[in-house]
């Protein structure tokens, strides 16, 4: 993992509750982000909360393994609830972009 943190939290059934992003979520990591969330999506737990704080840059690399990982739970029935904790700055960005409903920002 370079530039970013990408934290998993399990429940006492070894299953992942809590996913947490933050740092450098930009192509660079894309490909290693994505391997973690390979080994996430073997063990959800049927209720996941997403964090994403921290963050020192994010691009559609990143937004492209979120809509993934969203249509993944969508499609296994799987209960999420998004945190974003973004500066103003990124927030609008996102906005701007058109991803505020599709990341579930609002």
């Amino acid at each position: 993992m370079e530039g970013y943190i990408l934290k998993k939290i399990m429940n006492d059934l070894g299953q992942f509750e809590t996913v947490e992003f933050s740092g450098l979520l930009v192509l660079k990591n894309a490909e290693s982000i994505k391997n973690e969330l390979f080994i996430v999506v073997k063990s959800l737990n049927n209720k996941v909360r997403i964090v994403i704080s921290d963050v020192q840059d994010i691009d559609i690399s990143f937004i492209q393994l979120i809509l993934a990982f969203i249509q993944f739970m969508d499609n296994n029935h799987i209960a999420y609830k998004f945190e974003w904790n973004l500066s103003d700055e990124l927030q609008t960005l996102l906005e701007n972009v058109g991803f505020s409903n599709e990341l579930f920002l609002n």
